[in-house]
C-alpha cells in the first residue's frame, strides 16, 4: 500500500470536518459561502488523490488527475474572491466572468483534451502510484489561476497592513500562511524529484490546520456554534482514522502469509476496537480543545458559570452590580468598568457601580443622549472608535465628549430586556494587551444579556418591594387618618403622611372652613417639626394659584414658575413643588402641597400616590366635619342632659348659675359670660366669667331701657347676634368688664315669662355662627328652668324626707313590704344574699320567699309588727336560693307623716363568711395548740426522765435524751417561727428589705443547714446553675426561707437514698427555681390545698412524714411578696417539682 492513500484520507476528512463547520454556520453571508466552496473544492481535490492513489491502471489514475485540475484550478480563483469578500473589499464582476470562465475552459480541457494537459502517465515503482507527465497547456492555465491566486494574497497582505487590532492581524496571518503552504506544496507537482511523493497532500493537511486554528482562535469567520463540539469530533476522527489505516497496513503486512482469506476481517475488529476504546476521549479532546485553542472563551466560560451561580439568588442591584463587574474585571483583566441603570421616573441612565473609576469619572447619561439612543435603536455593542467616525455622534457637546473621554470606555454593551434598554455595561481595554476582540464582545454580550435578565428581575423585585412598602405606608396613613378623629389631628397625619411617602422636604395641607370664612392650615417637615405656611412666601403664593385648580399643579422649579416673580422666590429654600387639591365630589375642599429643597418632578408613580393620598386625606377631612359636627350635637345634648342633671341635685341658685356658665364652654366658646337675671323692670348681674374685675361687676343693676337691645330682646323673646358691639352698640362699653366685639344674648323665658338674659361674647369680630346662636337658645332654656325649680323646692322636701329614711336604714340588702307582707321593693344586695331576683319575689308574700321563720313572733320582722318600733340586727339562718346563710337580721315599721304605718323595712347582711372565719379559726387555735402540745409534751417526758432515771453515771442515756430535748425545742422554735412570719405577711408587716443576691451561694448556704436531714434520709443534691446566673434583687431572709422550706420538703418526701435536683435560670426577664424530687408524689385532689394552713395531704400522714402544714404558706406568702409566682406539678408515686418565677429587677 503506497503512502499517498492515507495521508489522503486523513486531508479530505480534515477538509470534511471544516466544510461540515461551515455548512452548520449558515451560508447566508457571502463570505461564508466562498469560503464553504473553496473547502468543497479542496474535498474534491483529496477525494480524486484518494482514487489516483487506489487505481492500478492508467484510466482509473487519469480519472483523479483530471478532478485534481478542476478542483486545483477552481479553488485558487475561489480563494482570491473569498479574500475580498473576508477584507470586505468590492469583488468586480469582471473578475468573478474571468474567474468563471478560466475554470470552466479548465474543467473542460481537463474532460476532453488530455494530450495537452497530461501527455502521459507513467508508474512510479517508488511511490506506487501513476505519476503524470504535464502538457503545454497546463502551464497556460496555471499561470493564470496563480495569477488569481496571487491576486488575493496581494489583497490578504495589504489587509494586514491596514488592521489595528491584533486579533485581526493574527487570523489574517494565518490564512496567508496557510494559502503559502498550499501553493507551495502544489507547485511540488512540476518539480521533477518531487513528482509522485504526496507533498501537496501534507500541505493540505497543513493549510487545513492553519484554517482551523484561525477559524477557532482568531475567528476566522463568524462560526461560533458547535466548533468545540466539531474540532473534539474531528480530532477522534481522525484519531480513529489513522490508528484504523495503520492499523490495515500493519495486519496485512504481518499476517497476509498466516492468516490467509481471514485477513479480511481484521479492519473490521480493528475499527470495532478503536471505536469502543476512542470513545472516552471525546470530553477529553472537548477540554484540551477549551483549555489550549480557546483559552480565553475557556475563562469566559468559567466567568459565565460563576456568575450564572453567583447571581441566580441576587435581587440587590448593588450587590449585582459589584459581583457582574468583579468578576468580568478579573476573568477578562479589564482595566476598569461601570454599569449604569436606568432611572424610573426621568429615564437617565446612572452609576449604579463600578471597578477601577473615580467618582468624578462617572456621568449620568441623558435618555436624549446620542450614545442612550444608539443603544436603544441598534441593539449591538457600540466601540469608542465609533463615536469619531459615526455621524450621529458629531453632534456631542463639549461636555459630553469630556465626560466619555474621562469615561475611557472601549465598548459600551446595551442591557436589553423586553422593557427596552434597562442598562449599560461600558468597559475599558485590556490590561497590557491593547483592544478588545470580537470574541471578547461575543463574551460581553452574552454577560450583558444574562446580567440584563437578573437586572430586570432584581428591578421587579425592588419595585415590588417599594410598591409593598408604599401600599403599607399608605394602608398605615389610612388607618392613621381613620383613628384621627379630630380636624387638626387628620391635617397633622396627612401632611407626616405626605412626607414620609414622597420623601418631601415639607408638606403643607389647607382646608376651607366655610362656616368661619377662613383657610384652616398645618405644616410639617421631615425632620418632624411643625411649620405655619406663610401666605405671602413663595410656596404659599403658589399654594393659593393652585387651589383654584381642579388639576394638580405640578412646578419643578419654583424659580421658573410662571406664577411668581423672581424676586419673589429668592429668599425661599423652595424649589420644586407638588400641590393637589382635595376634592369631594366636584367642590375643592382644600390642598396637599409636598415641597422639595431641590428641583424635582414627580414620577407618575409618586403622583399616583399623592393622588391616591389625597383621596384618603378628602374622606377624613369630610368625616371628621362631620364627627366635628356630630360630636357638637352630642356634646350640646350631652350638656343639656348635664343641665337638667345639675338642675336636679341642687337647689341652691348661685351653684346652678355657676354650674351654667361652666357648661356654656361645652356648647359655646366665649371670652367673657354674664347672666342677667330680671327682678321687676331692672337687670342684676347674677354670674360672670371673663370678666374683669369679676368682683365688682357681680351683683351690679341696671334697668332694662339702658341698652336697647336688651329691651328689644326680652320683648321680642328672640336671640341677638352682634358682629361687633363697639360699632353697633358703642354705649355697652359702660357695662365694665365684659371686654368682646362679637355678642350673642339670648333670653331665658320659662312658662313664656322672661325670667333673664344669658350674653357671652368674643374677643374676635363676627366670630358666631348660626349654629352657635341655635346651641346658645337650645342652652338657655335648659338653664331657665334651674330658676323655676327653685320654687318646686318645697313640693320635693317631704319625698326627699321618705328617701332619707330608707337610705339611712339600710345595712347591705334592703327588703321593702306593704303592711300585707308583700314584697314591693327588693334591692341588688338582697338578690347577692338569697339568690332571688327582683323580678321573681315583687308581689310576693315574704315568708313565702324567705320562709316562715322570717315573720315568727321572735324573728326581727316579728317583733317590728308588734312594737312598730326598729328593732336591733339579731343573727338569724335564712334559707335561701343557695342554702341556708347566716344573716344578721334587723326590721323596722316605715310611717308617713301622720304616723300610720304603710310598711316594713328588713335590712340583711350576709354573715356566713364571718362565721366560716370563726370555724376556721377555731380549727386553727386547734392545730396550733396540737403542733405546739406535741413538742412540749416530748421536752417535759424526757426532763423528767433526765430528773429521776437517769444515773449520774450513765452520760450517753443523758446526752441522748438532751439531744431529743434539743430537736424539740427547735421543732417549738421553728412552729413559732412560722407562725410569727405567716402572721406578718398575712397583715402586711414584713418588710421585704431587696439586696442583689448570688443565688447559688445562696443554695450552697441553704444546703448546709439540711445536711442533717439529708444524711438521715440518705439522699443526693444536685446543683443546677449556670454561672453566669444574674443576681436577684431580694429579701435575703425571706429568699433563703422559700430554698430552705422547698429543699426541706423535697428531703422529707424523698425515698431513702432518692435524689433532689435544685435548677435555677434566667427567663426574660424572670429568675426560675425548680425543686424537683422523686419521691412519693402528692394526689391530683391535693393539689389545689397545698397552698392552706395547716394543711397536710393524706398520704404523708400515711407515711409517716411529720409537718406543720405552714411551710408552703410561708413560701406562698414570700414568693408573692416579691411579685412573684409558685407552681407544682406532680404525680402520684412519681415524684413532684416546685417552680418559684421571681422577676430580675
Amino acid at each position: 500500500m503506497n503512502l499517498a492513500l492515507p495521508l489522503s484520507i486523513v486531508a479530505m476528512m480534515s477538509y470534511a470536518a471544516l466544510f461540515t463547520l461551515v455548512m452548520r454556520r449558515g451560508l447566508r453571508l457571502r463570505v461564508n459561502l466562498l469560503f464553504a466552496l473553496y473547502l468543497m473544492l479542496m474535498l474534491v481535490w483529496q477525494c480524486a488523490y484518494i482514487i489516483v492513489s487506489v487505481s492500478q491502471t492508467a484510466s482509473g489514475a487519469f480519472l483523479g488527475y483530471r478532478l485534481v485540475i478542476a478542483s486545483a484550478t477552481g479553488q485558487f480563483i475561489l480563494f482570491s474572491f473569498f479574500v475580498r469578500a473576508l477584507l470586505r473589499l468590492r469583488i468586480r464582476p469582471g473578475a468573478v466572468l474571468l474567474g468563471g470562465v478560466v475554470w470552466l475552459i479548465s474543467v473542460v480541457a481537463g474532460l476532453v483534451d488530455q494530450a495537452h494537459l497530461i501527455t502521459a502517465l507513467r508508474f512510479n515503482q517508488a511511490t506506487s502510484i501513476f505519476v503524470p507527465e504535464w502538457g503545454p497547456l497546463l502551464f497556460l492555465i496555471a499561470t493564470i489561476n496563480v495569477a488569481f491566486l496571487a491576486y488575493g494574497i496581494i489583497s490578504l497582505a495589504q489587509g494586514y497592513q491596514r488592521a489595528t487590532l491584533e486579533l485581526e492581524r493574527n487570523r489574517l496571518r494565518y490564512l496567508l500562511l496557510a494559502v503559502v503552504i498550499i501553493l507551495l506544496g502544489t507547485a511540488a507537482n512540476v518539480v521533477p524529484g518531487l513528482v509522485g511523493y504526496p507533498v501537496d497532500v501534507v500541505t493540505n493537511i497543513i493549510g487545513a490546520s492553519l484554517l482551523s486554528y484561525a477559524i477557532l482562535r482568531y475567528r476566522l469567520l463568524d462560526i461560533t456554534v458547535v466548533m468545540r463540539r466539531g474540532l473534539a469530533y474531528t480530532l477522534l476522527i481522525t484519531a480513529i482514522a489513522l490508528s484504523y489505516l495503520l492499523g490495515i497496513l500493519l495486519f496485512e503486512f504481518l499476517s497476509r502469509s498466516v492468516i490467509g482469506s481471514w485477513a479480511f476481517f481484521i479492519p473490521v475488529v480493528l475499527a470495532i476496537l478503536a471505536t469502543i476504546l476512542l470513545r472516552p476521549l471525546r470530553e477529553r479532546a472537548l477540554a484540551w480543545i477549551d483549555r489550549y485553542l480557546f483559552r480565553e472563551k475557556y475563562s469566559s466560560m468559567l466567568m459565565l458559570r460563576e456568575l450564572s451561580r453567583r447571581t441566580a439568588a441576587v435581587i440587590d442591584l448593588q450587590t449585582l452590580g459589584d459581583i457582574l463587574l468583579s468578576e468580568i474585571c478579573r476573568a477578562m483583566r479589564l482595566r476598569h468598568a461601570a454599569l449604569f441603570l436606568r432611572r424610573d421616573g426621568t429615564g437617565d441612565y446612572y452609576v449604579a457601580t463600578e471597578q477601577g473609576l473615580a467618582a468624578a469619572s462617572c456621568p449620568r447619561l441623558g435618555p436624549d443622549h446620542p450614545v442612550v439612543q444608539w443603544l436603544r435603536l441598534w441593539e449591538q455593542p457600540l466601540r469608542s472608535r465609533d463615536l469619531e467616525l459615526l455621524p450621529q455622534f458629531r453632534s456631542l457637546w463639549h461636555e459630553e465628549k469630556e465626560a466619555l473621554r474621562q469615561l475611557d470606555a472601549e465598548l459600551f454593551v446595551p442591557l436589553l430586556s423586553k422593557d427596552g434598554l434597562v442598562g449599560i455595561l461600558a468597559v475599558g481595554g485590556r490590561l497590557g494587551r491593547g483592544s478588545l476582540s470580537s470574541e471578547d464582545e461575543v463574551t460581553l454580550v452574552t454577560v450583558a444579556n444574562q446580567t440584563a435578565v437578573a437586572v430586570e428581575n432584581a428591578r421587579l423585585f425592588a419595585a415590588t418591594r417599594a410598591r409593598v412598602a408604599e401600599l403599607t405606608a399608605l394602608q398605615e396613613a389610612g388607618v392613621r387618618l381613620v383613628s384621627s378623629h379630630d380636624l387638626p389631628g387628620v391635617l397633622r397625619a396627612v401632611a407626616e403622611s405626605a412626607i414620609r411617602l414622597l420623601s418631601a422636604h415639607e408638606a403643607y395641607v389647607t382646608v376651607y372652613q366655610a362656616d368661619r370664612g377662613y383657610w384652616l392650615t398645618h405644616g410639617a417637615t421631615a425632620d418632624g417639626q411643625e411649620r405655619a405656611l406663610a401666605w405671602d412666601s413663595p410656596e404659599g403664593l403658589a399654594i393659593r394659584a393652585a387651589q383654584r385648580s381642579t388639576r394638580p399643579t405640578l412646578v419643578e422649579d419654583l424659580r421658573l414658575a410662571p406664577m411668581l416673580q423672581p424676586q419673589e422666590v429668592r429668599e425661599s429654600r423652595v424649589r420644586g413643588c407638588c400641590i393637589q387639591p382635595l376634592r369631594r365630589g366636584d367642590a375643592t375642599i382644600g390642598a396637599l402641597a409636598v415641597l422639595y429643597y431641590e428641583p424635582r418632578t414627580l414620577s407618575e408613580e409618586e403622583t399616583r400616590l399623592l393622588s391616591m393620598l389625597a383621596d384618603h386625606a378628602s374622606l377624613a377631612i369630610e368625616n371628621a366635619r362631620l364627627l366635628q359636627s356630630e360630636q357638637a350635637r352630642r356634646q350640646l345634648a350631652d350638656t343639656l342632659r348635664e343641665m337638667s342633671r345639675v338642675i336636679g341635685s341642687t337647689l341652691d341658685l348661685d351653684l346652678v348659675l355657676e354650674l351654667v356658665l361652666e357648661q356654656l364652654k361645652n356648647v359655646v366658646h366665649y371670652d367673657s359670660a354674664i347672666i342677667l337675671l330680671l327682678t321687676d323692670d331692672r337687670l342684676q348681674v347674677s354670674n360672670a366669667r371673663g370678666v374683669v374685675p369679676r368682683a365688682r361687676i357681680l351683683g351690679a343693676t341696671f334697668p332694662v331701657g339702658l341698652y336697647a337691645f336688651f329691651d328689644g330682646l326680652l320683648t321680642k323673646r328672640e336671640p341677638v347676634v352682634i358682629d361687633d358691639i363697639t360699632v353697633h352698640n358703642p354705649g355697652f362699653g359702660e357695662l365694665e368688664g365684659f371686654r368682646a366685639r362679637s355678642v350673642i344674648a339670648v333670653p331665658l323665658v320659662v312658662r313664656d315669662e322672661p325670667r333673664g338674659i344669658l350674653t357671652m361674647g368674643s374677643a374676635e369680630p363676627a366670630y358666631y355662627t348660626a349654629d352657635d346662636v341655635q346651641n346658645a337658645l337650645a342652652f338657655a332654656n335648659q338653664a331657665a328652668i334651674a330658676i323655676e325649680n327653685a320654687r318646686l323646692y318645697q313640693e320635693t322636701i317631704e319625698e326627699k324626707r321618705k328617701t332619707e329614711t330608707i337610705l339611712r336604714e339600710t345595712f347591705s340588702g334592703i327588703v321593702v313590704t306593704d303592711v300585707d307582707l308583700r314584697v314591693v321593693s327588693f334591692n341588688a344586695g338582697a338578690e347577692a344574699i338569697t339568690g332571688y331576683k327582683a323580678a321573681d319575689v315583687l308581689g310576693k308574700y315574704l315568708p313565702d320567699v324567705l320562709g316562715p321563720h322570717i315573720a315568727s313572733p321572735d324573728s326581727p320582722l316579728g317583733q317590728a309588727m308588734v312594737s312598730g318600733q326598729r328593732v336591733s340586727p339579731q343573727e338569724t339562718v335564712v334559707p335561701t336560693a343557695n342554702g341556708m346563710r347566716d344573716v344578721l337580721q334587723g326590721s323596722v315599721a316605715l310611717r308617713d307623716g301622720d304616723g300610720t304605718p304603710f310598711g316594713y323595712l328588713l335590712s340583711l347582711a350576709d354573715i356566713t363568711r364571718l362565721k366560716e372565719v370563726d370555724r376556721l379559726k377555731s380549727d386553727i387555735v386547734a392545730n396550733v395548740s396540737h403542733e405546739l402540745r406535741t413538742p412540749l409534751a416530748s421536752i417535759k417526758a424526757y426532763a423528767e426522765l433526765l430528773l429521776h432515771n437517769v444515773e449520774g453515771d450513765d452520760r450517753e442515756l443523758r446526752d441522748q435524751f438532751l439531744e431529743i430535748i434539743d430537736i424539740e425545742a427547735d421543732r417549738l422554735s421553728q412552729l413559732i417561727s412560722d407562725l410569727l412570719n405567716l402572721s406578718r405577711l398575712e397583715a402586711g408587716r414584713f418588710e421585704v428589705r431587696k439586696v442583689p443576691i448570688d443565688m447559688g451561694t445562696l443554695l450552697s448556704d441553704v444546703l448546709m443547714s439540711l445536711e442533717v436531714q439529708r444524711r438521715s434520709q440518705q439522699v443526693t443534691i444536685r446543683i443546677d446553675a449556670p454561672a453566669d446566673l444574674p443576681k436577684l434583687k431580694a429579701d435575703r431572709e425571706m429568699a433563703a426561707m422559700i430554698v430552705k422550706n422547698l429543699a426541706g420538703n423535697a428531703i422529707k418526701f424523698s425515698r431513702r437514698g432518692g435524689e433532689v435536683t435544685l435548677s435555677l435560670r434566667a427567663e426574660d426577664g424572670w429568675l426560675a427555681l425548680q425543686v424537683i424530687d422523686h419521691g412519693i408524689g402528692i394526689p391530683s385532689e391535693a393539689i389545689p390545698h397545698l397552698f392552706q394552713k395547716f394543711y397536710r395531704a393524706p398520704v404523708a400522714a400515711e407515711a409517716g412524714i411529720e409537718g406543720t402544714g405552714l411551710g408552703l404558706v410561708l413560701v406562698k406568702q414570700a414568693v408573692e411578696a416579691h411579685g412573684g409566682t409558685i407552681g407544682v406539678e406532680s404525680q402520684l408515686g412519681v415524684g413532684t417539682t416546685f417552680t418559684v418565677r421571681l422577676p430580675l429587677e
